[in-house]
Formats: C-alpha cells, sequence, structure tokens
C-alpha cells in the first residue's frame, strides 16, 4: 500500500515537472527580446547594428551616441 502511493506520487509530480518545462520551452520561443546584434571595426567611427528577425542592417555613427556619466551627482 505505502509502495503504490509512493509510486503514484512520484509519477504525478514527475508528469507536473515535465509540464511546466515544456510550459516554459514555449515561454522562451516567443520572446523577442536578444534581436539585434552590434558589429564594429576598431579604426572606424562607425556602429552596424543587424536586427537578426527582420535582416535590416542600420548604420550608426559613433559620435552620435550619447556619453553615460556614471559619477552625475
Amino acid at each position: 500500500m505505502k509502495n503504490k502511493f509512493k509510486y503514484s506520487l512520484l509519477y504525478s509530480l514527475a508528469c507536473i515537472g515535465a509540464l511546466s518545462l515544456l510550459l516554459s520551452i514555449s515561454e522562451i520561443q516567443n520572446n523577442e527580446t536578444g534581436t539585434y546584434q552590434i558589429a564594429t571595426m576598431s579604426d572606424s567611427a562607425i556602429l552596424y547594428r543587424l536586427d537578426t528577425r527582420t535582416g535590416d542592417i542600420v548604420r550608426i555613427k559613433k559620435s552620435n551616441i550619447p556619453k553615460v556619466d556614471i559619477y552625475k551627482k
């Protein structure tokens, strides 16, 4: 009797765990973050941003990017 309860509890928890893993995988596939890649050349003053989902390439001048002041009070 104890073994039957133990195995049924074990199998039910295993099914719940497998179901939660499958649901988390499906949420990751619908996530739209991380679709950009940035490339530059060391002597160039230009960045290239690639949208990996659409394939659009945008040219960005480094001088147009605002500087971040981490010591700002």
